[in-house]
């Protein structure tokens, strides 16, 4: 701009005294040697190095969840750190993450970043994960699926939108959605439809259909006091895996016919999880037996009890790590309906969520039917989502986490589900809850 108002003047101005012109030629040249210097002091400044660390990104068992784990490197400050594609971008604020450490996200599209920004209008991606989940297509992200007014809805966590699917009909029983079991690049939801034919369905709203009583080797597909269950047992897998009502536990997956796994002496209702069960390292078939006790089944054949239950529901989730200590548990809903985390057989591990536990003058009060883990309020943590016992409305666990890295100091505490007009929702006891 200076220049240019000197060459307005046109050439008939009035010139400059040598002794002016004088003058202005030092000030620009003190100007000139300014920026210069600052241009060259500028480019001397090293702009700061991203931290360089080994990480890597594996999913939580029986959760939506995945940990993101420091392996080795330079320490990472959460405070620099963003993670992208997770519910919660900021889960690493105030903390600084160095080898050994983690950091539990759940993913909201199907690739997750830590993008490490310097403080200098620059950034820089420090590693690049992908994960099952793409929530624009799929049925999870922090969301519960239920039977509400008698069809599939989804609930997008707490204070989100009920999305119901229409085509799915009344249903009869639910599975987990957590794995892309067709291939198609989106998670799917097993159910069984009115007539007990158990099927599938995605986020767009497609279905397949996996099994029929005409496929089983005798005998139908059971619909009453069941769940669904998805998972990997002996090596085969991922399938669904579902029971008949001659107490024989099937799997089946798209393209596929279903095959027996076992028919256990003492029945079976229902198939919960695939884990380890007993701290063996072989992963073991959970399911619910003919009065309704938990067992597991072993590679072997053999089961095994792990705790009593009652005749008048499924209570039992997936096996979920729920202190990090290694040890997966089972929530089920004891006679008492408290909530219950069942661990290897003998008891030493089994966690009683209470009225001791549980902050206020009231216990769970959980209704005896399926109850799921997810992260419903974007805080990520785990909270155990069940149905009230009193009235059949949605409630949650909040600080399970919490309470158990305080040792049993921090209170647990116990909210509604609500949508986002902030009406409690109703449930089905029918089907309860899966994530």
């Amino acid at each position: 701009m200076f220049y240019r108002g000197m060459l307005r003047g046109g050439w008939n101005e009035r010139g400059l005294s040598p002794v002016t012109g004088a003058a202005l030629m030092v000030v620009v040249l003190v100007l000139l040697g300014v920026v210069s210097s600052g241009l060259i002091f500028g480019l001397a400044e090293e702009e700061p190095s991203p931290p360089s660390a080994s990480l890597e990104m594996v999913p939580v068992d029986g959760s939506n969840q995945y940990d993101i784990r420091h392996q080795s490197g330079n320490p990472i400050d959460g405070d620099e750190v963003t993670i992208q594609g997770v519910s919660d971008p900021d889960a690493l604020d105030g903390r600084t993450l160095t080898a050994g450490d983690s950091v539990r996200v759940l993913p909201t599209d199907s690739e997750v970043a830590l993008v490490w920004d310097s403080g200098e209008d620059s950034s820089y991606v420090l590693a690049e994960f992908d994960s099952v989940l793409s929530t624009s297509d799929s049925l999870i992200g922090g969301s519960i699926n239920a039977r509400v007014d008698g069809q599939l809805q989804v609930i997008n966590g707490d204070g989100g939108t009920l999305e119901p699917f229409s085509n799915t009909g009344q249903i009869k029983a639910l599975g987990p959605a957590t794995t892309d079991l067709d291939g198609d690049g989106l998670v799917e939801a097993p159910y069984l439809d009115a007539n007990g034919v158990l099927k599938l369905i995605d986020g767009e709203g497609e279905r397949s259909t996996l099994a029929t009583d005409a496929d089983l080797n005798g005998g139908q597909i059971r619909t009453q006091k069941t769940r669904l269950a998805v998972a990997t047992w002996n090596g085969t897998g991922p399938d669904v895996l579902f029971t008949g009502d001659t107490d024989t536990i099937y799997r089946v997956s798209p393209g596929g016919s279903p095959t027996e796994v076992a028919t256990p002496d003492n029945g079976v209702n229902a198939v919960v999880d695939a884990g380890d069960m007993d701290g063996d390292g072989d992963t073991e078939l959970v399911f619910a037996d003919g009065s309704q006790e938990i067992r597991y089944l072993d590679n072997d054949g053999s089961t095994t009890g792990v705790t009593a239950g009652s005749n008048n529901g499924i209570g039992a989730g997936s096996l979920v790590d729920y202190d990090g200590d290694g040890v997966q548990r089972v929530a089920i809903v004891d006679g008492g309906n408290n909530i219950k985390l069942v661990g290897s057989p003998g008891g030493e591990s089994d966690v009683l969520i209470d009225d001791t536990r549980v902050a206020g003058v009231n216990a769970p009060q959980a209704r005896k039917s399926p109850l799921t883990v997810a992260d419903i309020d974007g805080d990520g943590g785990n909270e155990i989502v069940y149905l009230g016992d009193d009235n059949g409305k949605v409630k949650y666990l909040d600080g399970v986490d919490e309470h158990f890295d305080s040792g049993g100091t921090d209170d647990i505490t116990v909210e509604f589900l609500t949508d986002d007009t902030g009406s409690k929702i109703d449930g089905s006891d029918v089907t309860g809850l899966t994530s």
